[in-house]
């Protein structure tokens, strides 16, 4: 935890120019500073939409957030919380917070340990559910609550290097997901309404 939040305070003097990512960066951009983000998250309707360049530092780890840290957990945040930030494309304000079990390349496991929003609880209650508490779903229908499978990882990304003038960031975690969720119905007590969700991001390695 230390660790980590050293990172964040390491990065938070750090600034300079760069260019935003674009859905199908290549990201290959690793001079200090100068690392192509984005995410997607398509939900109820509505896409959020965050992109941008590390050279923003307050951008991608305060506003919209769109990071990644491996310790103590492989654990990514996504974020909208200022539409007038430059990082913003797209959408409304919500949280997203996934964390994949064991990440390697390839399908994995996770679970969206958050997931809210004001539109979000709208949308939720519009359909005959409850405002979301990030794991009042069930994948399909069955398994256990908040857990979603066949996350796609197709980079794991590098850790940053620590420089004399900052950090070096390194490739981003590169991973989609789409299925169905299903949540907790108000009328009948069962995992029984559901609701497409699609999630793609290229997301900083802060560790």
């Amino acid at each position: 935890m230390k660790k980590l939040l050293y990172i964040f305070l390491t990065v938070l003097i750090v600034g300079c120019s760069g260019e935003d990512g674009g859905n199908n960066s290549n990201n290959n951009s690793n001079n200090s500073n100068n690392v192509d983000y984005f995410f997607e998250v398509e939900f109820g309707g509505v896409i959020n939409r965050v992109q941008g360049n590390t050279s923003n530092t307050n951008s991608w780890s305060v506003k919209n957030r769109c990071y990644t840290g491996i310790a103590p957990q492989w654990a990514t945040s996504l974020s909208i919380s200022d539409i007038t930030d430059v990082s913003y494309i797209s959408g409304q304000t919500m949280n997203l917070f996934l964390i994949l079990d064991d990440a390697q390349l390839g399908s994995n496991t996770g679970v969206l340990g958050k997931f809210f929003g004001n539109y979000i609880d709208d949308y939720l209650i519009s359909i005959g559910s409850y405002p979301s508490t990030g794991t009042n779903f069930k994948e399909n229908g069955t398994g256990d609550t908040g857990v979603i499978t066949n996350i796609l990882v197709t980079d794991l990304g590098t850790q940053p290097t620590s420089t004399n003038t900052g950090l070096d960031y390194g490739e981003t975690l590169k991973a989609t997901y789409e299925g169905v969720l299903y949540f907790l119905s108000l009328d009948t007590g069962y995992y029984d309404i559901p609701a497409p969700i699609r999630i793609e991001f290229n997301a900083v390695r802060v560790n």
